[in-house]
């Protein structure tokens, strides 16, 4: 059977003004009253599957468009670079495969000076050919020459194509988000798209500002021994820096980070969440807080370096804008530098795992969000800063009270 197919020419599979006997690989749309070829996914390999060398070549195959014998060449090349494959079966009236174009067949139009009005028929080329009901492991054996084959029903009719890449594991992408972030917790990878989150639940966010902030009195507690030491005041932002930079790389959370960072990448290059594929995604990302924080403590270090507490105006003023912009270029090259060899670590297999779980969780539940695009008010509570500022205050009101009542003046002061 054949069907109409662009001006008068055939596609598999379909005859004119009844049902689509091959269904789910090909259709045809009307657009201004003339038909034009459309591709239309086979329902059955929408789904994730493994590679199946027993099932039937017909599971497989892609749709192709057709050109016939008597058509120009001009309609030819057209067709051809319309359907994207490295061949273009050729076909008489009644769909049966003559033969194919090919890029050599064309050039040996060129080469003889054939006029663009030419016949396509003279210049067809041998096919290599299957049957719909051959095995994917037939195809498989017989395609190891790399070419593509034509596939046809017993009667010669053109029904599709097929060549290696066809017989490789097709997937479902699902719909992915706009933008997606995440944060690092205690308790695992929170993710979120501003509309739904997953993973870690709000309160961890809470734990992750308490961790950071016991690591940064740590830090600052290093920092006042080493001035009982004799070391100058110069030293005191630095050395808190360091030991804090030092724990958390680490602490669990830099694992954490760095299972984050990676599933985010997967999703973003729409990519597998197996172990394996999210295992090779970077760890570091452009959009990563980091990047922020390294522009702002660059921008107050130019600011301020060598100034003392009561620094003058004029000064001040003087060095805002070259602060500023050596903020701007250097944010995102030191960040990057500070995410791969301190923010973030190799996770383990649970922390790998779990992030994985939020990360699926996520895509679910924006595939059924009632809602496509949140409030202002819902996106800033998903964005988890205020959880974690929030422990952070907590944190420091807990940490003041025990100073208080025990009188250890070794404890920093918050204030």
């Amino acid at each position: 059977m054949a069907g109409s197919l662009g001006f008068g020419h055939r596609a598999a599979g379909r005859e004119p003004k009844e049902p689509n006997t091959l269904g789910p690989f090909c259709n045809t749309l009307n657009v201004r009253g003339v038909e034009r070829a459309t591709a239309v996914r086979n329902p059955l390999i929408r789904a994730p599957q493994t590679t199946n060398l027993s099932a039937p070549v017909g599971s497989v195959m892609r749709p192709t468009l057709t050109v016939e014998t008597v058509d120009s060449l001009a309609r030819g090349a057209s067709l051809f670079r319309e359907n994207g494959a490295s061949v273009l079966p050729v076909v008489d009236g009644e769909g049966r495969l003559q033969g194919v174009l090919t890029d050599s067949s064309l050039a040996r139009a060129l080469a003889e000076s054939s006029e663009p009005t030419d016949a396509v028929g003279p210049y067809a080329e041998p096919a290599e050919t299957l049957e719909p009901y051959a095995t994917a492991a037939e195809a498989l054996r017989r395609g190891e020459d790399g070419l593509t084959r034509v596939v046809v029903d017993d009667s010669g009719r053109v029904v599709g194509l097929v060549s290696a890449v066809d017989l490789w594991p097709r997937r479902r992408v699902p719909p992915r988000p706009s933008t997606i972030g995440g944060m690092a917790t205690p308790f695992g990878v929170y993710i979120t798209t501003g509309n739904v989150s997953a993973g870690a639940p709000w309160w961890a966010l809470m734990t992750t500002g308490a961790a950071m902030l016991g690591m940064l009195m740590i830090g600052t507690i290093a920092a006042q021994q080493a001035a009982l030491l004799g070391l100058p005041a110069t030293t005191d932002v630095p050395i808190t820096a360091i030991v804090f930079l030092a724990l958390l790389r680490l602490s669990p959370l830099s694992g954490t980070h760095g299972a984050e960072h990676q599933v985010v990448h997967a999703i973003e290059r729409e990519e597998s969440l197996a172990a394996s594929v999210v295992r090779r995604m970077p760890r570091v990302h452009p959009r990563c807080g980091t990047n922020i924080a390294t522009g702002i403590s660059i921008f107050l270090a130019i600011l301020f370096w060598g100034l003392g507490e009561n620094a003058d105006k004029n000064a001040l003023a003087i060095r805002a804008l070259p602060a500023l912009v050596l903020a701007a270029i250097s944010a995102r090259p030191i960040g990057g530098i500070l995410q791969q060899f301190v923010m973030t670590k190799r996770p383990t297999d649970a922390q790998m795992n779990g992030a994985i779980a939020a990360a699926d969780a996520l895509l679910t539940k924006h595939a059924t969000a009632r809602r496509a695009i949140a409030n202002p008010i819902q996106r800033i509570w998903n964005m988890g800063f205020l959880q974690v500022i929030a422990g952070s205050f907590l944190a420091t009101i807990v940490v003041q009270g025990i100073r208080l009542a025990t009188g250890f003046t070794w404890i920093p002061d918050l204030n």
